[in-house]
């Protein structure tokens, strides 16, 4: 067999054994090296999902090696560590992220090329430390306790040598902007794979810890919106059709089905909601309609102590979004938005609410609603009312 067909194969048993790395996987893209590119490792990958490798190497790979090497790729791509070392020690940054991500790979009951740095348990032994409870560091944590203040200072006295088998490729010659923009679209395959393996029930272990620490420091509240919307939308793999980026590589893969639901968004418009938090509001709105428009109906009502407009968007209508009028100005209530959403949207699995917290919110029982809650609050808004309620919060920051 040669190496890419190896490649190939291990991706496609990927997608029968874990929906969290197969939805991954369909990012990679494999491309053979010659010569000496790989700076003598079997494997590399960079920033945007290409995944190098030594053909020789490969093929002395056995099947669940070459699934390894690919969770192992993956597992780099989905945390960002090509992008997140700042000025630290690559070799430290490196030797960190492999632990980190060799832990999930092991945890998760997959095999590992031979020659990297794995993890004995919950600890792992490098350049004479022992690093203990690594189910409860991150990335940066690790690096701190190697001390590594400049490269070629000795190998690994643990499970393997001290520099692994992969390179990584961080991508000097992008542009912020590049960077950012690669970063954002990892964010959003995460996401979506995170949502479609939870729905399932087989969210790899040690995943979800990953992925919160990722989100405290480089998610906004724009994209946690989106991952709790996410997180109600039901899909599957269907094999009666190709995915797309596979056909294109010469492969079949599965595809998902993905089916609509109906989503309520309420825009407090009482007196103490400013133009700059309604127009972030609906911006995001806008931005959500486009990327899944196919697989969300949308109504945007607008409240004070009544329900003053209820605006339906179908098939994302962007133009249609833009011409929302506010109106209100009055108090604040949401007892009859709620009463308005179970009467006339019996459908509605997931409501947005987008206020300043300062509303009637205490005095409600959330459980006599069967769609799920998520509230915005606007900066300068209060959470005290939301306290002990049934519901998602995140708070509106600059």
């Amino acid at each position: 067999m040669i190496a890419e067909e190896k490649l190939i194969r291990a991706k496609v048993q990927i997608q029968y054994r874990n929906p969290f790395f197969a939805r991954l996987s369909l990012y990679l893209k494999f491309k053979e090296v010659k010569g000496n590119e790989l700076e003598g490792n079997g494997a590399g990958v960079d920033s945007i999902g290409n995944l190098y490798y030594n053909a020789k190497w490969v093929e002395n790979l056995t099947d669940e090696q070459a699934i390894g090497l690919i969770l192992h790729e993956i597992m780099h791509l989905s945390f960002l560590h090509l992008s997140r070392r700042g000025n630290r020690c690559p070799l430290g940054w490196n030797i960190a992220c492999d632990i980190a991500v060799n832990k999930i790979v092991l945890d998760n009951n997959f095999v590992l090329p031979e020659g990297g740095i794995l993890p004995d348990g919950n600890e792992v032994e490098i350049y004479g430390q022992v690093i203990k409870d690594l189910d409860k560091k991150s990335v940066e944590m690790i690096f701190d306790e190697l001390k590594l203040k400049g490269q070629g200072q000795g190998k690994g006295k643990g499970k393997g040598k001290g520099d692994g088998w992969d390179k990584h490729i961080e991508g000097e010659n992008l542009t912020p902007e590049e960077k950012r923009k690669i970063e954002n679209d990892w964010l959003n395959r995460v996401e979506e794979a995170y949502v479609g393996s939870k729905m399932r029930g087989c969210v790899p272990a040690g995943i979800e810890r990953l992925i919160g620490k990722l989100h405290e420091s480089k998610v906004n509240w724009k994209n946690m919106l989106q991952r709790y919307v996410l997180s109600h939308i039901p899909y599957d793999y269907t094999y009666s059709r190709p995915n797309k980026k596979s056909i294109s590589a010469g492969y079949y893969m599965p595809d998902y089905v993905k089916e609509k639901i109906e989503v309520c968004i309420g825009i407090d418009t009482s007196g103490s909601i400013g133009t700059k938090e309604v127009t972030d509001f609906v911006s995001e709105i806008i931005g959500l309609s486009k990327s899944y428009q196919n697989r969300m109906e949308m109504n945007i009502i607008c409240h004070d102590v009544d329900v003053k407009s209820d605006l339906r968007i179908s098939n994302g209508n962007i133009e249609k979004i833009k011409q929302i009028k506010v109106i209100g100005g009055g108090g604040t209530s949401h007892k009859p938005i709620f009463e308005h959403i179970k009467q006339k949207h019996r459908n509605c699995k997931v409501a947005v609410f987008l206020t300043d917290g300062y509303s009637d919110l205490t005095d409600m029982e959330f459980k006599d609603s069967n769609f799920a809650k998520i509230f915005l609050i606007s900066e300068g808004g209060t959470t005290d009312q939301l306290e002990g309620k049934n519901c998602k919060v995140i708070e509106l920051k600059p």
